[in-house]
């Protein structure tokens, strides 16, 4: 016979940090035996024994330490985890035995946001997009909203509250909108603060996770409308000037002259006239026939760009020592101006990440170099219509497996954050 017993059949632990207790083996034969030890169960994979085998001799007792170590991870859950320390003596291996007992992993939460694009252009509404990421190992309710130091804007967050369950995120659409229109003048920058508010799962402070972007706001009327109009005005007054000073003194000299000819003169003047009325005639039948000839044709409409602000997120899930890639194509008709580029690697993993742009690689990156990473283009980086935008990554290493992706893969994602520029025939 064997016999095993738990020094404490429940165990409290914390994530980040480790707890254990012991357990006492006995051998109860009459021979010599070695013990082999082994955790089983929900709690096996964060679980060490120690010693993993031990020899007693008849009547002998050892005891063997059960250590806990769950890491702090949204991996692992909180509340009681079930396990079992199974006993398997070499000599008499039908005399196994195994002793259950459980873990109480305690709450914690962590949570992370980012506003996506941090700068927006716009007459008069930006639109923006919050995502948050729940890292912890309980779901959290979240509440998002935003403000501006100046009070000139308006923040509606849609939806503005979120149950997030643990190891997801989710998106917020931020709408910024300012409460009076720009006519003229310069571009005006907002700064505007978005906060993130996260509850403490023991009951302590809120965890509020500021976020800072701003609305640059374009005016109604362009800023170099005033020199069109005084260039116009210019244009007007020479033409004024010309009139008086050129064309109607030469008009009233031709008249004196005119007058003071011989009669004969004016005459033939008169029949030369006729007959320039005649050819005058002839000639406004024809334009008429050749104006009502291309009746009804119009001239086409001047092409408009429309800017639709857009973000294109790209993921891949690659197998060790693979490669994988995510493509974006850019609709017909359409160039994508990317302004800012985000690089998420959450589970630590090893190799590397390209950027690709119409085949050509744009952007290489070191996956052991960054977890999260971001990028902003004062000046886009434009797509033409029909380029593929790709994310390619090579596996070496897979980090800490991240919930929902297999065990042995790196999971990799990249958001690309810009405009559509659409161009469009007016009717």
């Amino acid at each position: 016979m064997t016999h095993a017993m738990l020094g404490r059949p429940l165990v409290h632990a914390v994530p980040g940090e480790t707890a254990d207790t012991t357990l006492s083996l006995r051998n109860t034969t009459d021979v010599v035996d070695t013990y082999r030890l082994s955790v089983v169960g929900a709690a096996a994979g964060w679980t060490t024994v120690e010693p993993a085998e031990v020899s007693l001799y008849p009547g002998a007792e050892a005891e063997i330490l059960v250590t806990f170590g769950p890491p702090r991870s949204s991996e692992v859950p909180a509340g009681e985890h079930g396990y079992a320390v199974r006993v398997m003596p070499q000599e008499r291996p039908d005399s196994a035995v195994a002793v259950e007992g459980r873990v109480d992993v305690a709450p914690f939460t962590r949570t992370t946001a980012d506003v996506v694009p941090r700068t927006s252009h716009a007459v008069r509404t930006g639109r923006h997009e919050i995502a948050v990421d729940n890292r912890g190992n309980v779901p959290v309710e979240v509440e998002v909203s935003g403000s501006d130091p100046d009070d000139r804007l308006d923040c509606d967050a849609r939806p503005d509250t979120h149950v997030i369950p643990p190891g997801q995120a989710v998106f917020t659409r931020l709408h910024v909108r300012a409460r009076k229109r720009l006519w003229r003048g310069r571009p005006v920058t907002h700064p505007f603060t978005a906060v993130v508010t996260a509850p403490d799962p023991v009951g302590g402070e809120p965890d509020r996770i500021p976020l800072d972007g701003a609305l640059v706001q374009r005016p109604l009327i362009p800023r170099n409308a005033p020199r069109w109009l005084a260039a116009l005005l210019a244009l007007a007054v020479a033409l004024v000037a010309v009139w008086f000073l050129l064309l109607k003194p030469a008009v009233e000299t031709a008249a004196t002259e005119a007058v003071e000819s011989p009669m004969q003169e004016l005459a033939e003047e008169m029949e030369a006239v006729g007959d320039k009325a005649d050819d005058a005639k002839t000639a406004a039948e024809e334009a008429e026939a050749a104006v009502e000839g291309t009746e009804g044709e119009e001239e086409p409409a001047a092409p408009e760009t429309v800017e639709t602000p857009v973000t294109v997120r790209l993921e891949t899930t690659v197998p060790d020592n693979g490669t994988g890639t995510a493509t974006h194509t850019v609709p017909a008709e359409t160039v994508l101006a990317v302004t800012d580029l985000f690089l998420e690697n959450p589970q630590g993993d090893a190799g590397k990440l390209e950027v690709l742009i119409g085949g050509k690689v744009w952007r290489t990156f070191a996956l052991a170099n960054f977890r999260d990473l971001d990028f902003h283009h004062v000046t886009p980086i434009e797509v033409p219509a029909g380029q593929p935008v790709q994310l390619r990554v090579t596996c070496e290493t897979p980090g800490d497996r991240l919930a929902g992706v297999p065990a042995d893969r790196c999971f990799t994602a990249i958001a690309l954050s810009g405009v559509n520029r659409t161009r469009t025939d007016e009717e």
